[in-house]
């Protein structure tokens, strides 16, 4: 399963802040100014587990920890909050999904977001 970036709002990176905001076309103006907006192809997303891989391009993240409704938003509105640092007790996201390495990938516009179990990685 995969997603392309549309669209990336003024405010949606953000060096200082560890975290991107994903959501898929519905979203409002408001939204857009902070998101990065994708479409998702055929198909819908996969429920995605600890282990699993997410990739910006050729940029590949692994995912260390998922919140309980990240899984259920992507397959319903293609949001989630992802979060490039360590989880923590203090910071609990139900719509986030944690990230290693702990540095903001390279985003662009036309590039593709790849939701990979890690069984499948690579093919």
């Amino acid at each position: 399963m995969y997603s392309t970036v549309t669209e990336i709002g003024k405010y949606a990176i953000n060096s200082e802040e560890p975290l991107l905001v994903l959501f898929g076309e519905s979203a409002t103006d408001l939204i857009r100014e902070s998101a990065i907006i994708q479409k998702a192809s055929e198909g819908s997303f996969v429920d995605l587990e600890e282990g699993d891989i997410l990739s910006f391009g050729e940029q590949p993240y692994e995912i260390t920890q998922i919140g309980r409704l990240a899984n259920k938003q992507l397959r319903e509105i293609g949001h989630t909050v992802l979060i490039f640092e360590a989880p923590t007790e203090e910071k609990d996201y139900a719509n986030g999904i944690h990230l290693y390495p702990y540095e903001l990938p390279q985003v662009e516009v036309g590039m593709e977001i790849h939701f990979e179990k890690s069984d499948n990685y690579g093919d």
